[in-house]
């Protein structure tokens, strides 16, 4: 006998129970986070830093007889909550993926039946758990704010639900970051990007928590809760995309890492075009079309550097899963792995942009200078476009025969954003060192956003840089056709062999039967 009770069967099998239909990854790594010194250290830490913070508060506020000791008192709790958070526990993901790394288990987890996916759901997951843990270990201390006035219980909880996203979001960028440097010493690199980029995190975040707390929305109109919405939604937009970037980085070669992310990527874009779009029509302002088509672009071009310059063909694992047929997969092309297909997919994607900022331009009514502004607004958008095309596809162009090696890889994402911002600034230096006012003000060629925006002021000698940018351009795409074609004619390739071997299994099935 064990000496166990009968009170203890039931608990045991139910635990049992729990990890066998959870992730094993979300129990693995909950286990180690939750007995770790991280975890054990830091949780008590910051709670004793915010108690001893929560009685500065009180008696400062009590010795001057505030009367908004309940919104200050909230405020000081909620800044070390959102440390916490959305500096602690993102910290922790990253520690746990580089973990991997370290001790060289990853190797089996790519030999297990585990998705991409599966793994680094399973670390989110837990960092998840250890961010609700400090939720609940600050919720006494926001209850009593709340109970010595100042601040509405509604403020609180649409705080509190933000603060949840941004979390799981931050937390998604730590994964992702882990997720690249196998390496010690890159990793190290990395984390100090990521403490930048939450501290960055931490002080918009208390700066909007001021903000709403000085001019708390009513909540009473459907814009306020759009608005909220589309807040909430763009808290965790950075963490949807790096959820995907890191299930694609932990893929094997062999593997398609790249389906899901497009997908992903395109109906994102559809949504933002989509709340662009509505914005536009129910309050009309002659700025958002070319703001809206200005972020969406930039954004795709961002997302899609990874796709333009991925391995060109088709691994022969994703070969033999392409769509049936040579038409379907022609149409799914876009979707599947490969440099020139991403270019593909990347023109549809400015295609869309271009296409939204005319439909707001077309069935909003007229709030332009001039009659004829909307024709010049969606230049503006094509000429952006264009730079993006340039930089993209010129580029990505270059290495696309050499793709197939990751530091190749490696090496065309990092000079692609560089070599734009070089492009951009380097000739603002310049113009200092020759005295030339309009390139110190950012007025040059090489500039995308002033060359599309100045493009659209009549009589602008922008115009003609805009219409040189657009001919770059057209020259671009034509140097990138032929390895366009190639993927396309690849994918249609793979998709008619797959039909071929599902008539083929089909015959000798009926073979088989009538004998």
């Amino acid at each position: 006998m064990t000496g166990a009770t009968e009170a203890d069967v039931p608990a045991s099998a139910s635990t049992r129970a729990f990890s066998d239909r959870s992730n094993p990854i979300f129990v693995k790594e909950l286990r180690a986070a939750l007995r770790g010194r991280y975890f054990r250290v830091l949780f008590p830490l910051t709670l004793l830093v915010a108690t001893l913070i929560a009685v500065l508060v009180l008696v400062d506020g009590g010795s001057y007889g505030s009367n908004r000791l309940g919104r200050d008192l909230f405020q000081a709790m909620f800044g070390c909550l959102l440390v916490a958070v959305t500096g602690l526990v993102p910290f922790s993901a990253f520690l746990s993926m580089g973990n991997e790394w370290d001790e060289h288990t990853y190797d089996l987890l790519v030999i297990s039946r585990l998705r991409p996916l599966q793994i680094a759901l399973g670390k989110l997951s837990s960092a998840g758990i250890e961010g609700l843990l400090y939720f609940s270990a600050f919720t006494p201390f926001l209850v009593f704010a709340f109970l010595l006035r100042g601040i509405d219980i509604t403020s609180i909880a649409l705080l509190l639900v933000g603060a949840w996203i941004a979390s799981a979001s931050t937390s998604a960028v730590a994964l992702l970051l882990a997720s690249l440097g196998r390496l010690r010493l890159v990793r190290v690199m990395l984390m100090a990007l990521l403490a930048a980029l939450l501290l960055a995190a931490n002080i918009g975040a208390n700066a909007y928590v001021d903000m709403h707390l000085r001019q708390p929305p009513a909540m009473n109109t459907m814009e306020e809760w759009q608005a909220l919405a589309l807040t909430y939604f763009l808290l965790g937009l950075p963490g949807l995309l790096a959820l995907a970037a890191a299930s694609s980085g932990l893929a094997h070669a062999e593997e398609n890492a790249s389906t899901a992310p497009r997908v992903l990527v395109t109906g994102l874009l559809v949504t933002l075009l989509g709340i662009g779009i509505w914005s536009h029509l129910s309050s009309p302002s002659r700025h958002t079309p070319m703001i809206v088509g200005f972020a969406c672009a930039l954004g795709v071009a961002l997302c899609d550097l990874f796709f333009v310059t991925e391995a060109e063909p088709l691994s022969r694992r994703v070969a033999l899963f392409a769509p049936r047929g040579g038409v379907r997969a022609l149409f799914a092309a876009p979707f599947l792995p490969g440099g020139g297909r991403g270019f593909v997919l990347f023109l549809l994607h400015l295609a869309l942009c271009v296409g939204a900022v005319a439909a707001m331009l077309a069935w909003g009514p007229h709030v332009g200078p001039r009659a004829g502004w909307e024709v010049e607004a969606v230049f503006c958008v094509v000429v952006f476009a264009g730079y993006l095309v340039v930089y993209l596809g010129g580029v990505s162009l270059l290495f696309s025969g050499r793709t197939r090696d990751a530091r190749t890889r490696l090496v065309a994402r990092v000079l692609i954003p560089v070599g734009a911002l070089i492009s951009i600034f380097a000739p603002a230096l310049l113009g200092f060192l020759v005295e030339d006012r309009k390139w110190m003000e950012m007025q040059h060629p090489f500039d995308p956003f002033w060359v599309a925006i100045a493009s659209g002021v009549e009589g602008d000698d922008a115009k003609h840089w805009a219409v040189l940018a657009c001919v770059v351009a057209v020259l671009v795409l034509a140097l990138n056709a032929p390895r366009v074609v190639r993927g396309l004619a690849e994918a249609r390739a793979a998709g008619v062999e797959r039909e071929r071997r599902a008539a083929q299994t089909a015959r000798a099935g009926e073979t088989a039967h009538a004998a």
